[in-house]
């Protein structure tokens, strides 16, 4: 039987001995979305343990993609049947739709992975040359992954997305500051500037493809 959760210095309740997982989750999640400061200086920086922050933002992760799901099918299934699909193609409909959900069980791993250690680079090379990086980038990960929770803004349809990039942000700055004792500031820029290089690179790559498009259009015109 789980014991109730009492709240020690640098303790979380997903990572509480003796907190049931379902338990420790919850309330992990409501102190994220209520009390996101006094959860990072809860939390150890430094654990040696990478697996069970891993674990909360997979389940974040896995719940967002399946809302994601969810409305995607539902989507499909209401345009059908204003636009008077045929059986064919409402059942390639739904052969497509069960594929993205096994896309989603195989692929939502791998890419939370491959998020995680790429940020955790990026970000806390910006830490360490912002000379805020009190912490090993153990600490990095673990605000990341905890970050994570932004995944279950995708409960909310159509602007889910939206709020939970807004709300990553928001608990990214707060958990680097917290977790390696530094400014704001220095947090702000931390993960402002790597997103501010990552939209300017995007928006070279659309202009350039943009430009590309109007040259081919040029050409058939001709």
């Amino acid at each position: 039987m789980a014991t109730h959760y009492e709240p020690t210095e640098g303790a979380i309740p997903w990572e509480a001995p003796g907190v049931s997982p379902a338990q420790g989750w919850l309330e992990s999640v409501k102190l994220l979305v209520t009390a996101a400061t006094d959860f990072f200086r809860r939390m150890a920086p430094t654990t040696g343990n990478y697996l069970k922050p891993f674990l909360f933002a997979l389940v974040c992760a896995y719940i967002g993609a399946l809302f994601g799901w969810i409305y995607n099918t539902l989507f499909q299934v209401s345009l059908g049947a204003l636009t008077g699909f045929r059986g064919t193609e409402m059942f390639s409909g739904f052969v497509g739709t069960g594929m993205g959900l096994i896309g989603i069980l195989l692929f939502t791993p791998i890419g939370l992975v491959l998020g995680l250690l790429i940020g955790t680079l990026v970000f806390h090379l910006m830490l360490v040359l912002l000379k805020a990086a009190t912490q090993p980038w153990e600490a990095t990960f673990r605000v990341l992954a905890y970050a994570g929770v932004n995944n279950l803004a995708q409960v909310v349809p159509i602007i889910g997305g939206l709020i939970g990039a807004l709300w990553w942000i928001y608990l990214a700055v707060v958990g680097l500051r917290e977790a390696h004792r530094t400014t704001t500031g220095k947090a702000v820029l931390a993960i402002l500037i790597p997103l501010g290089i990552l939209c300017l690179c995007l928006g070279a790559l659309a202009a350039l493809g943009g430009l590309a498009l109007f040259g081919l259009i040029r050409q058939a015109q001709q």
